[in-house]
């Protein structure tokens, strides 16, 4: 499935749902990945989520096609049953959704960052550094989901 991911940003979530996008990044116009930036900003809330159901939490929006959204639904809830991560909300083409305006034509993605637990360390005087991961891998490094625990 096509994906264009369109940006990186704060998301504000209420009763466990995504509200809006208080911030945001266009990827088209940064050469360092957005929600890089916001990590260390103290903008992000996973106390008040995590106890309460509402917070701030790093997010990408993203689109893809409107025809695509039965397979992204059938992957999204497969990622579920497996306990990976998956779409917070699939965003109906030519409205709005969580302050973001989704083209005609195609569907919108919010996907939450898998650095939002690193939240947490940048509240703490623990120094660290993020580096996204952008490239390919060779195809022989690569293998089935569920051979991780027996490798970790």
């Amino acid at each position: 499935i096509p994906v264009n991911a369109h940006f990186g940003g704060v998301l504000e979530i209420e009763d466990h749902q995504p509200l809006r996008f208080l911030e945001i990044i266009n990827y088209r116009e940064s050469s360092v990945d957005p929600l890089e930036l916001f990590l260390p900003s103290g903008m992000i809330d996973l106390d008040g989520l995590t106890l309460e159901g509402r917070g701030r939490i790093c997010a990408a929006f993203l689109e893809a096609p409107a025809a695509s959204q039965p397979e992204v639904e059938e992957l999204t809830g497969l990622c579920r049953s497996c306990g990976l991560g998956s779409a917070l909300a699939i965003c109906p083409p030519d409205r709005e959704s969580a302050g973001v305006y989704v083209a005609p034509g195609r569907i919108g993605l919010i996907i939450a960052s898998n650095l939002n637990p690193l939240a947490r360390l940048a509240k703490t005087s623990i120094p660290f550094k993020v580096h996204t991961m952008a490239g390919t891998a060779p195809w022989s490094r690569l293998f089935p989901y569920y051979e991780l625990i027996d490798r970790i």
